[in-house]
């Protein structure tokens, strides 16, 4: 058994051997490679034909193409087969998928929109009432600002009026401006002074013909 051998073959197509783009490269391993004598054979890596000295070409896409016919036939068909019966059940599945979201999309749609519009109607109602509501409350505290100016203007009034006959009533109390309504504390004073000055007067007159009975007494008891 011989042992095992690697060998490579380097082509360039460019005088510059470090430029790898233009580098092809071909390794055998475990054989033997050699050429007897000048070779005519063309290569073609872009349509993947190999040209010999006989000008016969050789076709690899040809004979891929040959070796995938070789494939058996009856694998492939009963591949084809069964996913052609799983898409038609995928198929009648996303149908039947895709026509329930769009009844469920076109229920959810006509429900929103029932309850869109029952909510718009709900809304203009409210602010309808709301607005009403502070059209009479407007009315309600206009009417009770009118009520309160009125209050305050007649107690107004009142208050002015009592005071002008509190004020009457004091000032006839302390000076008697008006005789005939009341006797002043100024008039209750002088009657008092002059009711005290003839008590002290009839006391001192009492006092006088005290002494003088006093007197004559004590003459008539000396004789």
């Amino acid at each position: 058994m011989s042992a095992v051998r690697s060998s490579y073959i380097t082509l360039y197509s460019s005088a510059d051997k470090a430029n790898n783009a233009y580098k092809a490269q071909i390794d055998v391993d475990s054989a033997d490679v050699s050429w007897s004598a000048a070779q005519d054979l063309q290569l073609d890596f872009n349509s993947y034909q190999f040209k010999k000295a006989d000008d016969s070409v050789f076709d690899l896409e040809t004979r891929f193409g040959s070796l995938e016919a070789d494939v058996v036939p009856a694998n492939n068909s009963a591949a084809i087969a069964a996913l052609q019966v799983d898409l038609a059940a995928e198929t009648v599945s996303r149908t039947s998928g895709d026509t329930a979201n769009g009844n469920l999309i076109t229920a959810e749609t006509s429900a929103r929109t029932t309850s869109d519009t029952a909510l718009t109607a709900s809304i203009a109602a409210e602010a309808s009432a709301a607005r009403a509501a502070e059209a009479a409350n407007g009315v309600l505290i206009t009417a009770e600002e009118t009520a309160r100016i009125a209050g305050d203007a007649a107690e107004q009034t009142r208050a002015v009026a009592v005071e002008a006959s509190l004020q009457s009533q004091i000032t006839n109390i302390l000076s008697n401006a008006d005789p005939a309504v009341i006797d002043s504390i100024a008039e209750l004073l002088a009657h008092a002074n002059a009711a005290d000055a003839s008590l002290l007067a009839s006391v001192a007159t009492l006092q006088s013909d005290y002494a003088q009975l006093r007197l004559d007494f004590d003459a008539l008891v000396a004789q």
